[in-house]
C-alpha cells in the first residue's frame, strides 16, 4: 500500500513537473517569438524615417509605392553603397508582407540592382518574382483578417483618417504607417495572443501643396491675380503657372501674383497651378471673369 501511495504521489508530481515544464517551454517560445516581431517592427520604423521622396523617378515622385493591408513597399537611400549613374541618389527599395502561413516577410532590392519601375510581385515569400534578397523576420503571426499595416491620411491639413489601404493616386496624403502584429505560437492553449504595435510618422514623405487664389478689381481694365495664400505643408518654396481656360498667360515662377489688363470684351476662367520641389501639383479653383466692352471693364468674383 506504501509502495501504491508513493507512486501516485510521484507520478501526480511528474505530471505537475511535466505540466509546468510545458508552460515554461511554450512562455519562452513566446517571448523569443515577440522579441523577433519587435525587433522586425522597430527596424521597419527605422527604415521608415529614412525614406527617400521625391526621389528615383517611378510613376510617382514618392517613397511609398506599395500600401495595402498585408504589404508595404517603400524607397530608402542606401548609406552603404556607391552612386552610379543609372542611380544616382543611391536608393534602395524594401517590401514588407505578410504570408498565409504566419511568416512577416522582408524583402530588398539593393542600390546596385535598382529599378525605377517597382517590382511587380505575386504572392508572398521566396518565390514571389522580388528582385532581391529576402528574409524572414517575424513568425506565427495571426492577424487573419486583421491588416498587418495600417495608414493615416490626411488630404487637407487638419483633417486625419486611418485606412487598411491607400490607393497610388492618395500615396503624398499618407503621413503615417501603423504596424500591429498579433503573435501566438500555440493557438489551441495558453499564453494567449500579444500584440506588437509601432506607429510612424513619415517624415520625409512629400505632401501636395494646397493651392488658393483670389482676384481683385482695382480698375475697370485690370484684373490681379494672387496666390500667395496657397500653402506648402513643409515650407517649401513653391512655384506658380498662372492659365487662362488652357492658355498659359505666365509660366512657371516664384511669382505669386499675375496681373491681367484686357484689351477687348471676353470671358475668362483663371487658374493657377502650383508645384512644390518635389514635382508635386495642385490646380486651384476657377474665377470667371468678364470683361465688358465701351468701354472695357472687368467684373467677377473675389475668389
Amino acid at each position: 500500500m506504501a509502495m501504491s501511495l508513493m507512486l501516485l504521489v510521484t507520478a501526480a508530481s511528474l505530471a505537475v513537473f511535466a505540466t509546468m515544464e510545458r508552460k515554461t517551454r511554450d512562455n519562452q517560445r513566446m517571448n523569443d517569438q515577440e522579441r523577433q516581431a519587435r525587433v522586425a517592427t522597430d527596424v521597419l520604423a527605422k527604415r521608415l524615417r529614412n525614406l527617400a521622396s521625391p526621389a528615383g523617378g517611378g510613376p510617382a515622385p514618392q517613397a511609398l509605392e506599395r500600401a495595402q493591408e498585408a504589404d508595404l513597399m517603400f524607397r530608402t537611400v542606401d548609406s552603404t553603397g556607391t552612386p552610379t549613374a543609372a542611380n544616382p541618389e543611391n536608393l534602395e527599395r524594401y517590401r514588407y508582407c505578410l504570408a498565409t502561413d504566419g511568416k512577416l516577410w522582408m524583402e530588398r532590392q539593393s542600390s546596385a540592382s535598382w529599378t525605377p519601375t517597382p517590382p511587380t510581385t505575386t504572392g508572398c515569400g521566396p518565390s514571389d518574382g522580388f528582385p532581391g534578397t529576402q528574409s524572414v523576420v517575424a513568425e506565427h503571426v495571426v492577424n487573419g483578417a486583421r491588416p498587418t499595416f495600417k495608414y493615416q491620411v490626411s488630404p487637407m491639413p487638419g483633417t486625419y483618417s486611418e485606412q487598411a489601404t491607400v490607393a497610388q493616386a492618395d500615396f503624398p496624403n499618407d503621413i503615417a504607417v501603423r504596424t500591429e502584429l498579433f503573435i501566438d505560437t500555440d493557438t489551441t492553449r495558453a499564453p494567449r495572443e500579444a500584440t506588437i504595435t509601432t506607429r510612424v510618422f513619415l517624415r520625409n514623405q512629400n505632401r501636395p501643396p494646397t493651392a488658393k487664389l483670389t482676384a481683385t478689381y482695382s480698375s475697370s481694365d485690370l484684373v490681379t491675380l494672387n496666390a500667395s495664400d496657397s500653402v506648402d505643408p513643409e515650407n517649401n518654396p513653391l512655384y506658380f503657372r498662372f492659365l487662362d481656360g488652357t492658355t498659359v498667360v505666365q509660366d512657371w515662377s516664384q511669382q505669386a501674383t499675375f496681373a491681367f489688363r484686357a484689351k477687348t470684351a471676353a470671358s475668362h476662367s483663371f487658374t493657377v497651378v502650383i508645384r512644390d520641389i518635389g514635382g508635386l501639383q495642385t490646380t486651384s479653383n476657377s474665377i470667371a471673369v468678364t470683361c465688358a466692352s465701351t468701354p472695357i471693364k472687368c467684373t467677377g468674383p473675389t475668389s
